[in-house]
């Protein structure tokens, strides 16, 4: 995730941009370390696939530089380049020094004086809406303008699985490249949708939505069979026919069911890609 700020040029700013820049890190830095006060597991490593050591070794914050200009890159923009040159997780040496730090973050000065904040965060820990909390905090810490919204780190475990419970789940569904040849013979390639679920507001009771952790379901929506399929009529027909279905499914993610529940995710998953 990559945030772009145009340098704004008024009749009172006569810093110079590399002074400026070098203040604006001090302060995120700051703040960075204000926030992780309150996100503490996530300044912490992991032990193994299941715990987290909270050992308060922090995160990553690295400082770059460029000769390009923000406006060019924004007037033509070029996604892989944020992959390869913006995003800390893509850059060996940053990965090596980050010794598995569980978020990365890249502060940039383009040469005209704009600034970019490009964030990679581990996604054993967290979803998207738990980094969003994440920087929504960061965000109001470090501006001071408003309350901070701090995370619930419980509430979560306490409703989820035990790790003993979680051992007897698959960790990951694998794809064969047999299975992939057989999907690319032809011209038309069967294809499936996949919908992403934040399972926080549909458990019983619900969790809240600043609970933190990987809280969100992909579940297989749509299977493309043939290209009568991708009519829009058909698509939407089959959209709403599984719309049902889906909500039924995650209501089993609740109490004792959930690892049933996500067993049964997960061979269904596996049944779509044969």
């Amino acid at each position: 995730m990559t945030f772009f700020y145009p340098y704004k040029l008024t009749i009172n700013n006569d810093m110079d941009p590399t002074l400026e820049f070098a203040i604006k890190s001090q302060l995120l830095q700051q703040s960075l370390s204000q926030t992780l006060t309150h996100f503490y597991p996530l300044a912490g490593r992991f032990k193994n696939d299941s715990i987290v050591d909270c050992n308060d070794n922090g995160v990553i914050f690295i400082e770059s530089r460029t000769n390009s200009h923000l406006s060019d890159f924004l007037s033509h923009p070029d996604f892989t380049v944020i992959d390869s040159h913006f995003l800390p997780s893509s850059d060996p040496q940053t990965m090596e020094m980050s010794k598995g730090s569980m978020l990365l973050f890249r502060f940039i000065l383009f040469g005209c004086g704009g600034t970019a904040i490009s964030c990679s965060a581990s996604h054993k820990i967290m979803d998207l809406l738990s980094f969003v909390i994440f920087l929504r905090s960061w965000s109001s810490t470090c501006c001071g303008t408003t309350v901070p919204v701090f995370p619930d780190l419980n509430v979560a475990t306490s409703r989820l699985p035990s790790i003993n419970e979680m051992s007897q789940i698959p960790a990951s569904v694998v794809l064969s490249n047999k299975k992939l040849a057989s999907r690319r013979k032809g011209t038309f390639r069967p294809s499936i949708f996949i919908q992403t679920v934040n399972l926080r507001p549909r458990m019983d009771p619900p969790l809240p939505q600043n609970a933190m952790g990987n809280l969100a379901w992909l579940f297989p929506l749509v299977i493309i069979e043939n290209e009568k399929d991708l009519e829009f009529v058909e698509l939407v027909k089959t959209l709403m026919a599984t719309r049902l279905s889906l909500e039924n499914k995650v209501k089993e993610f609740k109490g004792e069911g959930i690892v049933e529940a996500v067993k049964e995710g997960l061979k269904e998953r596996e049944e779509h890609f044969e």
